[in-house]
């Protein structure tokens, strides 16, 4: 029932997506669907999915060498070291899911694209210790659930929230809660691919 409570399911083909109705401190996950149209989200998956900055990326940083298997990142803002930053789909999905966000003064902070291999084993961490938010699109297009590959959202009670990948899918929670991202099943031979934005807020 708890877990219930901290996550708002928003289907946008059956509602407008509003933030002004949601307080997101009260520890609250909003997993967002059908926002975007299924040709929008061709396009994201095979721009970054075919993208040659998977061969040429950076590792996320170690958080734990012995726990933890970094995975691929490529850094999208405001580093642009990434062949496929300059592309709009980066503000296209930024503007449209934080455009209703008219009561935060909130300023972009970091675009991330984050690919694991199921041998990519990630460790719970933070990602800001103030009221900044993490917000994460997922990717695959061809994802299933029998892949896994969830988001693991962890709250102080030490209840832990998992949010499924669909594609297309949007989840926005605290920066400051303990999360990590699961690899898909050995099954699925391509990476799990996310791409995260790191939010401020005044």
């Amino acid at each position: 029932n708890l877990l219930k409570f901290q996550m708002i399911s928003v289907d946008c083909s059956q509602e407008r997506l509003d933030f002004s109705q949601y307080n997101i401190d009260e520890e609250k996950v909003i997993v967002i669907d059908n926002l975007f149209p299924d040709w929008f989200i061709e396009y994201v998956h095979r721009t970054v999915m075919d993208s040659s900055g998977w061969r040429f990326g950076h590792y996320t940083e170690t958080r734990n060498p012995e726990k933890e298997v970094p995975a691929f990142s490529q850094k999208i803002y405001p580093e642009p070291l990434s062949p496929i930053a300059n592309d709009s789909l980066f503000p296209m999905i930024y503007h449209a899911v934080c455009r209703t966000m008219t009561n935060e003064d909130i300023q972009l902070g970091e675009i991330l694209i984050n690919g694991q291999q199921y041998l990519h084993n990630t460790i719970y961490h933070k990602d800001c210790k103030d009221n900044g938010i993490t917000m994460i699109y997922y990717v695959n297009q061809d994802a299933k659930e029998e892949y896994h590959g969830e988001t693991c959202i962890k709250f102080e009670s030490d209840n832990v929230m998992r949010v499924a990948p669909r594609p297309g899918r949007v989840c926005v929670f605290l920066g400051k809660l303990m999360h990590k991202g699961l690899s898909f099943d050995a099954d699925y031979t391509g990476l799990r691919a996310t791409i995260a934005y790191k939010i401020g807020r005044k």
